[in-house]
């Protein structure tokens, strides 16, 4: 009797189990079994994306991550800059080293940049300069149109270009080659011009600074007007006492912007006429001290030039021989 009861327990099993396999065919059928591409293409893993596209996947997607196109290379040092400071002294460094090996040019000695550097760490080019002064006791006048001003840092350069010794106020002068004199000086700014030409300075230039901005400051050294009127009218001013005071009032280098009705037509003439930069020209240009010693040179250019510190400055002659170096 046990022995039958045993029997019958395993064909009991044995149909449990065949019913549940029956059981998920049909559930597997209703779902679309066969339809499904899993039951005739098998198991496929889909490649990943490459990660230079910078597509989001996985769980990073869901955070908003966004993986960067190429890996973050820190090119900087920890200094913030160190590497190109570095690489600024080493060059300077070599420059330095590299002057006892140059040629020199044969104005050597007599053409040098002065030392002071306050213009030069100026970051607008109408107030960036650097100042060239002739020995007093070289021979003759020198040519510096053609000389290149070079920095051994950064590798800018500018030609120092050609200019008129006397500039005309409203005419439009030939260009010339600057001849410094012995003991002159010369102001070498990197801007434009502001009367459109490099200039040697002359006791009339105030006259531009009226209505234009100069770096270095032009000096006001014309002659008074008062004075002018004097020297070069012929009004007789024991009558005219109206057209004298109103010339005295005039400030030096300064064009008078109204002429009041109560004056002379001759007053009013002469002051048109000769207080102002062409007539200040006309009346002292054979006057012994009527040209300066100073020169302005500009490089026309609109950045600045020059850096403001780690700087090595060469001037070279039109034969690219070594003139003059600054460093700071």
């Amino acid at each position: 009797m046990a022995d039958e009861s045993g029997g019958g327990g395993g064909i009991g099993d044995a149909f449990f189990i065949i019913g549940i396999f029956i059981l998920l065919f049909f559930v597997w059928v209703a779902t679309g079994g066969p339809s499904k591409p899993i039951a005739t293409g098998g198991f496929t893993i889909t490649s990943p994306k490459p990660i230079s596209t910078g597509e989001a996947r996985g769980t990073g997607a869901l955070l908003g991550y966004r993986a960067p196109s190429t890996p973050r290379v820190n090119t900087r040092s920890s200094s913030g800059g160190e590497d190109s400071e570095t690489e600024e002294r080493r060059r300077q460094t070599e420059a330095e080293n590299e002057l006892t090996s140059l040629e020199r040019s044969v104005y050597r000695g007599d053409v040098t940049l002065v030392r002071s550097t306050s213009g030069a760490k100026k970051t607008d080019a109408r107030e960036e300069y650097l100042k060239l002064k002739v020995s007093s006791r070289a021979e003759n006048p020198i040519n510096i149109s053609n000389w290149k001003l070079v920095s051994e840092v950064t590798g800018k350069s500018e030609v120092i270009p050609f200019g008129t010794e006397l500039p005309l106020s409203g005419i439009i002068t030939e260009r010339e080659a600057l001849y410094l004199d012995p003991g002159d000086d010369a102001y070498v700014i990197s801007g434009r011009s502001p009367i459109g030409a490099s200039f040697r300075i002359n006791m009339c230039m105030g006259y531009f600074a009226q209505y234009q901005s100069f770096t270095p400051t032009l000096r006001k050294s014309c002659p008074l007007p008062e004075d002018e009127l004097r020297n070069f009218s012929s009004i007789d001013l024991n009558r005219e006492v109206l057209c004298e005071e109103f010339v005295e009032d005039i400030p030096r280098c300064s064009i008078a912007t109204s002429i009041p009705p109560t004056v002379s037509g001759s007053c009013k003439g002469f002051v048109e006429t000769n207080i102002s930069y062409n007539g200040c020209v006309s009346n002292h240009k054979n006057d012994e001290k009527f040209f300066d010693d100073e020169w302005r040179v500009y490089l026309g250019r609109s950045g600045e030039l020059w850096k403001k510190e780690r700087e090595t400055i060469r001037l070279y002659d039109s034969v690219g021989k070594l003139v003059d170096q600054i460093s700071y």
